[in-house]
């Protein structure tokens, strides 16, 4: 998954829950409504939570989404395919669009045109079933409703389009992790040794018994109290648990020691420096 991706759902994600204090407006829903070209509060605003997320993500990632920031389900439909990003059938991420319904006069089935609703594609089940978060929603997942909720479709309806709106973002993979190391001096000698290291956030996170281990320490966990000690003595730091292993932040952890650290961002690599 895009890092966009994910921390667009991320943020929506946190929307829910959100309610209107009036009709089509209240504090959070005048966020929302302030995101797209249109202006002004009373109005459905389902899309106008996409908008807003995106906006966020934007800032988040530092990113620009290529997206119109209508208020309009129809503009959201022609725009996607103009980029060629609308589809059938769903992927997590997407942007849901509900298709009216044709009058029996006018053939029937589902308009290619009219669009009546939206949301944000959470999740892919099996049997067609996908989950979504919507704004301006009710329990039954109709539009016109009350606030941000999930709701539970079927594509097998017939009823709906999905904007893959992540593809016409440029191709940017997710930046490389670092490789950790530390250096350890002891008099006129020294020593360099790898260190298991897992990168979040640009925060590269080491394994504390490698760590403890290459300055001589004794390295213990205490279960009860869910800390790492180091000869003993409790380390003053939250450890992370990845598969059962304690990792710590090498900066912190070289801060602690009195150490620097050495970081090449091009090469991904972060080495701490120990003089004992």
């Amino acid at each position: 998954m895009k890092p966009v991706i994910a921390t667009s759902l991320k943020i929506a994600a946190a929307q829910v829950g959100v309610r209107e204090s009036n009709d089509n407006s209240g504090p959070k829903v005048r966020e929302y409504q302030a995101a797209t070209t249109l202006g002004g509060t009373h109005w459905p605003w389902c899309a106008a939570l996409i908008a807003w997320d995106f906006r966020e993500t934007e800032k988040a990632l530092k990113v620009e989404i290529p997206w119109s920031y209508s208020a309009s389900c129809d503009v959201l439909l022609a725009d996607g395919k103009a980029r060629g990003i609308v589809h059938t059938t769903p992927q997590v991420g997407d942007v849901m669009l509900v298709r009216a319904k044709k009058s029996a006069r006018n053939g029937g089935g589902y308009s290619t045109t009219d669009m009546i609703h939206t949301g944000i594609v959470e999740s892919v089940g099996p049997g067609g079933s996908f989950g979504t978060i919507e704004g301006n929603t009710n329990n039954d997942g109709g539009r016109e409703g009350i606030g941000v909720m999930r709701h539970t479709r079927n594509v097998n309806d017939g009823r709906y389009y999905f904007i893959r709106w992540a593809d016409a973002l440029p191709d940017a993979k997710a930046p490389e992790p670092y490789t950790a190391s530390i250096e350890v001096h002891v008099g006129s000698g020294g020593s360099v040794r790898a260190l298991p290291s897992k990168t979040e956030n640009n925060t590269v996170l080491v394994a504390a018994r490698f760590w403890g281990e290459a300055l001589g320490k004794s390295v213990g966990w205490d279960n009860g109290n869910g800390v790492v000690t180091f000869d003993g003595e409790e380390v003053p730091l939250q450890p992370r648990l990845f598969d059962g292993v304690a990792y710590f932040p090498l900066r912190a952890l070289t801060d602690l020691s009195g150490g620097t650290v050495m970081v090449d961002a091009a090469a991904r690599t972060a080495r701490a420096v120990i003089t004992k």
